[in-house]
């Protein structure tokens, strides 16, 4: 439609103006990878199932309106399901982060899944960071149909680790272990963690960290989360959420779910980002009372 002069009651000519043609929403495009890890046996309370890990993967990548990735070498975040849970119950949040300009690179594991069945066993959380490590190596270097996409769309050097519940707890030891750790990882994000055993030790330093923690949680007491908190010292933030359990803040969509995607998505960008966010833009996302407050911080506001 064309703009038209007409004139007004005073006789003065007027000028109807065409509004702008909208603008597409930034978008995400979403590939599946079915990842095998050859060298490692699938092992379940005690008995091996497989001779093979199998890590069925969901990547999500920013994307225009026509579906093309947009960018490459994109800072990146790989996230880890809770126990008996999948990928696909966190996608709204994995989304945000894909359309906030972030690779998620999401596996399934075989033991701790909700497509896990029969063979479901929790301590395999043990191997788990090792199936970390392979996947970063296998999606950096991808073969097959997924080759033309994630050739270069991925940045070696800004790798971001994230997870809830016991997916947290891989999280943290991929983080921070000196045994089971992935030194290629830039930063950590832990949704309902707590302190994970048997995955140590943990050194003092290592990257940032942001934990964001549930005062209702009905897993993770206050006191295991501060434990957890405690374990490093490093750039590090505590995001309290208040009135909430366990699972809502990251899987439904809520003002407790808004507060964990402005918050990550500031710490990621001054983590592996190029926005330059400062620490004080952070604390400024992490405190929203009622809903949720900052609990505790080692970084000073710059």
């Amino acid at each position: 439609m064309h703009g038209h002069s007409s004139t007004s009651a005073t006789g003065a000519p007027t000028t109807t103006v065409p509004p702008p043609p909208a603008t597409a929403a930034p978008s995400f495009t979403t590939l599946h990878l079915d990842l095998v890890d050859p060298t490692r046996p699938t092992v379940s309370h005690g008995t091996t199932v497989a001779q093979s890990r199998s890590l069925p993967t969901t990547v999500w990548l920013p994307a225009n309106a026509d579906g093309q990735v947009t960018g490459r070498r994109l800072p990146w975040i790989v996230f880890l399901h809770g126990y008996l849970a999948e990928p696909e119950r966190y996608a709204t949040m994995l989304q945000t982060w894909a359309k906030a300009g972030y690779g998620v690179v999401a596996p399934r594991f075989p033991l701790t899944s909700s497509a896990s069945g029969a063979v479901t066993d929790e301590a395999d959380m043990v191997n788990e960071p090792g199936d970390v490590s392979f996947l970063i190596t296998s999606v950096l270097h991808p073969s097959g149909p997924a080759a033309g996409v994630l050739a270069g769309a991925l940045d070696p050097d800004r790798i971001g680790v994230a997870g809830h519940s016991d997916g947290a707890n891989v999280a943290f030891a991929v983080g921070y272990s000196t045994a089971l750790g992935d030194p290629r990882v830039r930063t950590v994000i832990d949704l309902s963690g707590e302190l994970p055993t048997g995955m140590g030790p943990y050194p003092a330093g290592g990257p940032p960290l942001l934990m964001i923690h549930a005062d209702q949680d009905e897993f993770v007491p206050h006191a295991e989360a501060a434990q957890l908190f405690g374990a490093v010292s490093t750039p590090k933030w505590w995001v309290e959420l208040h009135g909430v359990g366990h699972e809502p803040p990251f899987t439904q969509t809520s003002a407790w779910s808004a507060v964990v995607d402005e918050v990550t998505i500031a710490f990621l960008g001054r983590t592996l980002g190029d926005t330059g966010v400062s620490a004080a833009a952070i604390d400024a996302a992490a405190s929203r009372p009622p809903t949720a407050t900052l609990e505790e911080t080692n970084t000073p506001a710059s």
